[in-house]
Parts: C-alpha cells; sequence; structure tokens
C-alpha cells in the first residue's frame, strides 16, 4: 500500500487505532468512530516533516486515508477542548470527519463560539457521551448527534432525552450498545443511531431448526476443512451450488484480483485462487450466503478478523497452513452472530479441529493470543494489546500494517 504523504504514513502506519462501527435505524452503517491508543491529541502534535504542521496537509491525500479507515463512510474524532480551540480540526476533511466533543469539555463562551465558528465553515458535530445541563443549550441548538451511553445513563434517563429530543433536528446516538435487545429498545424509543457490537450477537429463538439450505453449506464448510480434501472436489461441489458459483466468479472479476480477462469457468477461477487458499475462499463465500440478511457491517468484520488474524501468523512464527487455520479461527469467531446459534451447536453442526474450536471458545491454545490481539484492536482495548505486544516482543509498525491491510482486504471483497 503506498501512503502518498509523510502525515497520511504517521496517521495509518504508526498509531494503534480502533473502529468502533456506528449503524443507523436499518443497520446499516452510518460510521465509525476512530479511537487513538496515544490519543489524537498526540497525534495532532506532530509534524508531517520537518519544516511542515499538519496545517499545510495534503487535504485529498488525508480523505484517502480517512476513506480507508472509514470504508468511505463518515468518522467520529473525539475533540478535547484544547484541541477545539487552537483550530486543529480545520485540516480534517469536513465531507469525512464529524468532531466529537468530549464529555469533559466546558462549555465556555469560547468554546460556544469555537462550535458555531466549526458550524459555518460546514463541519457536522457530536456530543460524546451527553449529560444534560442548561449551559449547553447553546451548543445543543447547533450540534447534529448527541451520543448517549446507555450504560451510564438511567433507563429513565435514555427514555427521556428521546422525549425530550425527538421531535427536534439534533439526531440521538445510543452508545454501548451490547445486545440485540438494547438496539430494540432504543430504537423504538426513537434513537437514530447505534454503536455497540450488537449486530454481532445471535438472535437465539428457541426450538427453531436450521433451515436445510443452511445444514448444506454447514456441512460443505466442513467437507473442505478436511486434512484430506482435495482440488478436484472444489469444483465438483461448486457445479451443484449455483450461488456459490456465481459469488466465486463475480469476486475473481473483480477489481480487487486485477484480472485482465474476465474469467467465466469454475477450473479457471479457482486456479486463479489456488489451491492452497481454496478452503479459505469457499468457506468465505459460504459463510456470506448465511449474511444476506445481517447487516452489512457483520460480514466486513467476519473477513477483517479473519484476514487480521491470518497476517498475524508470521509474526508468531506460524507457517503458511497455520495461517489458514488462523483465518477460520477469526472468522468463525462470529459466526454464532451470522447463524443465530449458540457457538457450541455452531461446532456441533461443522466439528472444525480442536485447536480452532478451543481457541474460539476461549481455552488456551497456541493461537489464543492471536485472536485476542485481533479483539483488542476493534475494542480499542489498549492496556490488553500493550500487554500482548510485550509479552511476544512484536513489532508495533507490522502489527498496524497488518490491520490496515485487513481493512483494505475486507472492503475489497465487501465492494
Amino acid at each position: 500500500m503506498v501512503i502518498e504523504s509523510k502525515f497520511c504514513e504517521v496517521f495509518l502506519l504508526n498509531s494503534f487505532i480502533a473502529r468502533q462501527p456506528i449503524l443507523d435505524e436499518n443497520t446499516a452503517t452510518y460510521g465509525y468512530e476512530l479511537l487513538f491508543r496515544d490519543g489524537i491529541e498526540k497525534l495532532f502534535s506532530a509534524k508531517a516533516d520537518e519544516d511542515a504542521t499538519l496545517s499545510v496537509i495534503d487535504s485529498a491525500t488525508l480523505t484517502s486515508g480517512f476513506n480507508l479507515l472509514s470504508s468511505k463512510k463518515r468518522v467520529f474524532i473525539n475533540f478535547t477542548e484544547k484541541l477545539l480551540l487552537e483550530g486543529y480540526w480545520t485540516i480534517l476533511p469536513k465531507e469525512k470527519v464529524i468532531i466529537e466533543i468530549l464529555e469533559n469539555v466546558n462549555p465556555t463562551k469560547e468554546v460556544i463560539e469555537t462550535c458555531k465558528f466549526i458550524k459555518q465553515n460546514g463541519y457536522m458535530i457530536a456530543l460524546d457521551d451527553f449529560h444534560y445541563s442548561a449551559e449547553w443549550d447553546p451548543i445543543i441548538d447547533i450540534v447534529d448527534i448527541i451520543k448517549i451511553d446507555i450504560k451510564a445513563s438511567s433507563k429513565n434517563e435514555v427514555e427521556a432525552y428521546a422525549i425530550k429530543y425527538g421531535k427536534q433536528k439534533v439526531k440521538l446516538l445510543a452508545e454501548k450498545v451490547e445486545t440485540l435487545q438494547e438496539y430494540y429498545w432504543t430504537k423504538k424509543l426513537g434513537y437514530t443511531y447505534f454503536q455497540g457490537y450488537f449486530f454481532s450477537k445471535p438472535e437465539i429463538i428457541k426450538s427453531e431448526q436450521i433451515p436445510a439450505s443452511r445444514l448444506t453449506k454447514l456441512r460443505l464448510i466442513h467437507e473442505i476443512n478436511k486434512p484430506d480434501f482435495e482440488y478436484s472436489e472444489a469444483e465438483e461441489l461448486l457445479k451443484h451450488d449455483p450461488g456459490l458459483t456465481i459469488k466465486l466468479l463475480k469476486y475473481v472479476n473483480s477489481a480487487a484480483m486485477g484480472v485482465r480477462n474476465e474469467i467465466s469457468g469454475i477450473r479457471q477461477a479457482l486456479a486463479l485462487i489456488g489451491q492452497v487458499n481454496i478452503r479459505k475462499w469457499i468457506s468465505i463465500l459460504a459463510v456470506s450466503n448465511f449474511t444476506e440478511k445481517k447487516p452489512k457491517e457483520l460480514m466486513r468484520q467476519v473477513v477483517k478478523r479473519g484476514q487480521f488474524c491470518e497476517l498475524l501468523a508470521p509474526h508468531f512464527g506460524y507457517l503458511k497452513r497455520e495461517a489458514q487455520s488462523l483465518y477460520l479461527i477469526g472468522m468463525f469467531s462470529l459466526l454464532d452472530g451470522v447463524l443465530d446459534l449458540p457457538m457450541s451447536q455452531v461446532f456441533e453442526e461443522v466439528p472444525l479441529s480442536d485447536e480452532i474450536t478451543d481457541t474460539i471458545l476461549g481455552k488456551n491454545t497456541p493461537y489464543k493470543d492471536i485472536l485476542q490481539l485481533a479483539i483488542t484492536f476493534e475494542t480499542g482495548n489498549w492496556g490488553k494489546l500493550n500487554f500482548l505486544v510485550k509479552k511476544h516482543k512484536l513489532m508495533e509498525r507490522e502489527l498496524v500494517e497488518a490491520h490496515v491491510s485487513a481493512i483494505e482486504w475486507a472492503e475489497n471483497f465487501i465492494e
């Protein structure tokens, strides 16, 4: 991946950045909140090179960096009072960024005037972890989004905010929405946006049988992950599954693969992917069938986590074959949410190797820390990430590069 400016290199490749998805009422991805391990303030204090500060950064290059991190959606970035007043927001692309004012900012006259100036310059503003007091009224009148932490607020408060702001132009965003029940509750109240990992949780309905079409796909995944699985068997399986064949041909003919002449046959497509990657690709295509009625963000997370785990393999001393197992670990660690089944039942239907199932179930295996490392990048659990980096003597820059590559690779697949 080519980074066009030194600041973009700092921004993307020298920073641990977690991105937390924000979904709308229809569970489409509205944007991402970017969380920086050392804080955005430290990043903004860096210089792009010896002579140029952030105020002269090429905005087009910076926009391309945001496009990659945000899958071309809006990004929410936390701003301290210092960053607001010193005008660092001016170097960010207004069509990509939402200025998120932290809860510890004091709504002084100077802050209020700065917020008005930010709005006049075409930026969107959000208030983070909001708790009402009258001194915020002048800012509430101009902000676009108010974020309510449903774990830090009482049930009555969450409902009261919906009543108070429900008919105003400002939109409400529910934070820390970790279950589907919380999503349905806040959506019914009138909240517009939802931040949390509720979309990856299973919606388990008791006594419901697994549809025959899903069982077929699960058995396919089981078959292709047997140690003695042959290249020719993949071709035969795909011949009997037109849906998977179409998805395969669509992918190999996509821009991500860079094919000059259109691939129109199964054998050609499999040859392009390569025998080593057949298990990975057929597993991805099969799982993508299950997510057609799920939020698109779930499949993006499935593919990104799997790819990230695979890319981490060499940094832990693992070879290509083990990297394939790590892809499946990352991918299948979200399969309960994909299938709306308890994980124990998932593995009854897809009996994978003990190392894969034990790792996903949280047991102590050689791969456990790799899966945990991938999850820390999603959640922004920097304390745990720092512990794992030191424990395994990892190179931070290489981890960040792998994370950025996984985001890019997942986006190419989703598109």
